[in-house]
């Protein structure tokens, strides 16, 4: 409907429907010069879906010689200014449109005192064609908050899109390459036996694929990126702690399967984002903490490493996290003291 009234369609119609309606009348005995003002009024009715301005003129124009015509010959013409209107208030012209307003408003209550017997009957006329001049503006402004509301929505979505790619990109690709980039170095400083982190090199290289073809797809068709499983990624994070030299000291308490799959993939991704910030910015010397817990009424996490102030890709993360959050009603808390970092994080389950 929105693009039916937005390219011009409902204008093009309501004129044809008009002037079929005048030239009917002059074929059984109507005036010509009528029929003429008709053919103008309802061609400018017709382009206010493309050229308001104009239309907005011609109308403006002919109307006047239309007030010299008796009202007997005035047919359905007096009706396209309407259309002349409603094609301006969509296209945002309100000028022409309050142009068209006046004058039609005018000739129309003109014609209509010569066939009034009093002023009672006057009032009501002027009444009546206020109320249709009114029509058309009104039809207009709800076109146009649609399309306001409908653009609002679309930005909105777009944002959510936006987002969600950035945070694939930051939680999983980002994740993966700085463990890459860890073992990498490792290896490097112990040459010699180096199978183990080869072939987490591997693994890690193998998720990242993954990972960037579950991002191609997200690009490529509408949907979501699949959830991740709070308990294996649980474990994968204690894994990558220990790979990384770090001794992480790892308490689970409560049931998991009773955490709903949503709630899960926001906690599993909060878990890998504060994993790869205590990998990038820990100190693997010092003991770190991962504490999940699960109660009828909340889950919530813990992490607490050895760690200076942050900066920089530590604060995009945090972001990310206050987000996915944020949006599960949940609460995030960031302690920094004396050299440690802590982060807690706490949502409903019910």
């Amino acid at each position: 409907m929105r693009w039916v009234a937005s390219s011009g369609m409902t204008q093009l119609a309501l004129a044809c429907v008009i002037f079929g309606l005048d030239l009917a009348s002059t074929l059984t005995g109507g005036n010509a010069i009528a029929l003429l003002l008709s053919v103008v009024l309802c061609v400018a009715a017709a382009a206010s879906g493309v050229t308001p301005r104009v239309a907005g003129v011609v109308t403006s124009a002919a109307l006047v010689p239309l007030a010299l015509l008796t009202p007997a010959e005035v047919g359905a013409a007096l009706y396209a200014p309407l259309v002349t209107i409603l094609g301006c208030v969509i296209l945002r012209t309100y000028r022409w449109a309050v142009l068209v307003s006046v004058v039609g408003l005018a000739v129309s209550v003109y014609l209509s005192w010569l066939r009034t017997p009093d002023w009672h009957t006057d009032v009501l006329a002027v009444l009546m064609w206020t109320g249709v001049y009114a029509l058309p503006w009104l039809v207009g402004l709800a076109f146009r908050q649609q399309r306001i509301t409908e653009r609002q929505s679309l930005v909105a979505e777009l944002d959510s899109q936006r987002r969600e790619i950035a945070g694939e990109l930051h939680d999983n690709l980002a994740h993966d390459l700085a463990i890459i980039v860890m073992l990498s170095e490792k290896a490097q400083l112990h040459k010699g036996d180096i199978d183990d982190d080869l072939q987490q090199l591997a693994s890690a290289a193998r998720r990242s694929s993954t990972q960037l073809r579950n991002l191609m797809g997200l690009l490529s068709v509408q949907g979501s990126s699949p959830l991740l499983s709070l308990d294996t990624t649980w474990v994968e994070a204690a894994e990558t702690l220990r790979a990384a030299g770090f001794r992480p000291h790892v308490e689970v308490a409560g049931d998991l399967t009773t955490v709903r799959p949503a709630i899960g993939d926001a906690l599993a991704r909060v878990a890998r984002e504060a994993t790869n910030n205590i990998v990038r910015h820990g100190d693997p010397s010092a003991p770190c903490f991962l504490t999940l817990a699960v109660s009828q009424k909340t889950a919530s996490m813990s992490f607490v490493n050895a760690s200076g102030e942050p900066a920089g890709p530590w604060r995009l993360g945090l972001s990310g996290i206050r987000h996915r959050i944020h949006a599960i009603d949940g609460t995030m808390t960031v302690t920094p003291d004396s050299g440690s970092w802590t982060l807690d994080v706490s949502v409903p389950l019910r």
